[in-house]
């Protein structure tokens, strides 16, 4: 039993927790393993630290809008992982035009700079589901990444939002290669967009975070500028046309720019949590997410797990909030069936009590499905 979380409601362990009921209400001698499952964004800390028993350290950074919030990272060994959604996540505030231009992604880099201080030297970032678009650069700027006008003369304009970039003429990263010169990161991202244009991150995403047609265009050519400032990698690579540079807001582009590598979110959480040993010892699979619809099909984490599945010759069924996509699409992705709480509660009774309505959808399903 393999859930991501059903946003809003339920997070992914709790939906786990809740399948797992009502399937042993009805059938009570099955064998339930419950991996709660994330592609990277929002719930990404809660699933790996479940399913690898981490320990958690507490740090107090600066939020989107400035704010004094606490958060915290996951360890093990040398290994940080960090999920960004925590600081900067678009469930922190209210999106729209006011805070588009001006939240930062600062808290993020102090993240990274906690785990380092404390001796950390790999560390996973899952990526996705934040509310800035400031092309990562509050994350440098609290990596150690200094910003200078047309008169050479410092300014903290990175750590202001995407809309202050503009007025930087010179960035020096010297601090931030140097802190990260004995640090491997790796970035998991659920979309792969580049950094500029049609497909990317003020073009696609910004609107999710509030901005007007007028504002994307400013973020547009806000970010260029920032990419052209930063250049390229030592290597010679451009970070700006990396698949995922785009993710959360364009952050992707910043980490990538310093050394990150991106990987596909959901396969490789599979990978970390050892899904697919867990599927292969399994006669059936059961995942879920609160709305099952068209973006389900993208990379999202259902999509990997039924695929993941499918290949390894056993059934995926899918228990939603709501279901959005006919079957001819989700046998496509393996998925064996698919049910909807809506179609079994109301809309009013799921938000109420989410976790009765799908244990409860849980037990119908499992009439049909358990041996």
């Amino acid at each position: 039993m393999c859930p991501d979380k059903f946003a809003g409601t339920l997070s992914a362990s709790e939906a786990a927790s809740a399948i797992a009921q009502g399937w042993q209400d009805f059938a009570p001698e099955t064998e339930v393993a419950l991996i709660p499952i994330s592609d990277g964004g929002f719930g990404f800390l809660d699933s790996i630290s479940c399913a690898l028993n981490l320990t958690t350290e507490p740090v107090l950074v600066r939020g989107l809008l400035g704010q004094s919030i606490p958060v915290e990272y996951a360890f093990d060994h040398q290994t940080a992982y960090i999920e960004v959604a925590q600081s900067i996540g678009i469930h922190l505030l209210e999106p729209s035009s006011q805070t588009a231009l001006v939240t930062s992604s600062y808290g993020v880099g102090q993240l990274i700079k906690a785990a380092i201080d404390k001796g950390l030297t790999k560390i996973v970032i899952g990526l996705g589901g934040t509310a800035t678009s400031d092309g990562g650069a509050g994350a440098l700027a609290a990596l150690g990444a200094v910003a200078f006008n047309s008169e050479d003369v410092q300014i903290d304009a990175l750590e202001k939002g995407v809309v202050e970039l503009k007025d930087i003429s010179r960035i020096d990263l010297s601090q931030v290669e140097e802190l990260l010169e004995n640090i491997s990161i790796e970035v998991l991202t659920d979309v792969d967009n580049p950094f500029l244009g049609a497909r990317g991150a003020a073009k696609v995403f910004s609107p999710q975070k509030g901005a007007t047609e007028k504002q994307i265009q400013e973020i547009e050519e806000c970010l260029t500028h920032f990419a052209q400032l930063i250049g390229k990698r030592k290597d010679g690579r451009n970070p700006a046309v990396a698949l995922g540079a785009g993710a959360a807001g364009g952050l992707g582009f910043a980490l990538i720019r310093i050394g990150a590598v991106r990987s596909a979110g959901i396969e490789r959480i599979i990978s970390i949590l050892g899904l697919k040993q867990a599927i292969e010892q399994a006669d059936l699979v059961i995942t879920g997410e609160g709305k099952f619809d068209w973006q389900s099909l993208d990379g999202k984490a259902v999509t990997g797990i039924s695929r993941a599945a499918m290949n390894l010759g056993k059934a995926t069924i899918v228990l939603a909030g709501q279901v959005e996509i006919g079957r001819r699409d989700w046998q496509t992705i393996g998925v064996s069936g698919a049910f909807s709480m809506s179609d079994f509660s109301t809309l009013t009774e799921s938000l109420n009590d989410p976790a009765s309505t799908l244990k409860r959808l849980s037990a119908r399903v499992a009439r049909t499905w358990n041996r």
